[in-house]
């Protein structure tokens, strides 16, 4: 700005938050409902309602299909390859899983894909050697679920875990994750590991322990993820509220993104959309 310019002070009082919650319209609420009778709810599916519930409802129940995002291409190709290596393939093959799934993605082709693709390989390749030292791979990349009845609703609760390792100390169940800013602190990652946890008991298996392991050019991170009682009770408690919530329609706010006008939509007469 120029100097020499007036001044204008005008006097304002922070507004307050009149909405804490949206009311989901009817059709909304009746396809959620019959999503959670017959798909169930992953636990990535769980922390995303958690964070938004519209996003939830339209990548969820209406399979909304997205562009693809660099970061989450990146994070599925290393996922394949280290499954491929835990499941017995030598360096040759992980490289060639890891080329696969670059090559089944939308991404646009360049430079910016070309680098995304070298700097997989080396993370691939700073951590392969240290995968042994995690234990003997019971499971990889296999899916496992569990009931629960929330208000009389039996929900299914499933998903793939990236690994289950047998060790001295006992079976751990492992998460990972690309890059190295990986930290236990972070409620969606602690909540997920309980998830997991629970879902393995309900199938006879009891972990002893717990990891997020941290995959990047840098090598392996591994952060240890309490599984304590408390902890996987919250975790329960948490999904048991969000189910309730999702079945009432009466829906928190969450983060304020774009598919929160899909809602609005929805709940719109013909004639409204139309106008």
């Amino acid at each position: 700005m120029p100097p020499g310019l007036p001044e204008t002070n005008i006097e304002s009082e922070a507004l307050p938050l009149l909405h804490a919650r949206v009311d989901a319209p009817e059709k909304v609420r009746e396809l959620v409902r019959k999503y959670l009778e017959t798909e169930g709810l992953s636990p990535s599916a769980v922390n995303e309602f958690i964070a938004s519930p519209p996003t939830f409802f339209a990548r969820r129940v209406l399979r909304i299909q997205e562009p693809p995002v660099p970061a989450l291409v990146y994070g599925s190709a290393v996922h394949a390859a280290l499954a491929s290596i835990l499941s017995g393939a030598t360096p040759e093959e992980a490289h060639a899983e890891l080329e696969r799934s670059f090559a089944r993605s939308l991404l646009p082709r360049g430079a910016t894909f070309d680098k995304l693709r070298a700097e997989a390989r080396k993370a691939l390749d700073s951590v392969r050697d240290e995968l042994p030292s995690l234990g003997e791979p019971l499971h990889v990349e296999k899916g496992f679920s569990m009931s629960r009845e929330v208000d009389g609703a039996t929900v299914t609760l499933g998903g793939k875990i990236d690994a289950v390792f047998k060790t001295d100390d006992g079976i751990v169940v492992a998460d990972f994750k690309t890059g190295s800013q990986v930290s236990a602190k972070n409620d969606d990652y602690a909540r997920q590991i309980a998830w997991y946890a629970e879902m393995l008991g309900a199938n006879d298996i009891l972990p002893a322990s717990a990891l997020l392991l941290g995959v990047s050019e840098e090598g392996l991170k591994r952060v240890d993820v309490s599984l304590a009682p408390s902890g996987r009770a919250a975790a329960l408690a948490a999904f048991d509220a969000a189910v309730r919530e999702m079945r009432s329609g009466a829906w928190h706010r969450g983060d304020p993104l774009d598919y929160d006008a899909v809602l609005t939509l929805l709940g719109q007469s013909p004639a409204e959309r139309r106008a």
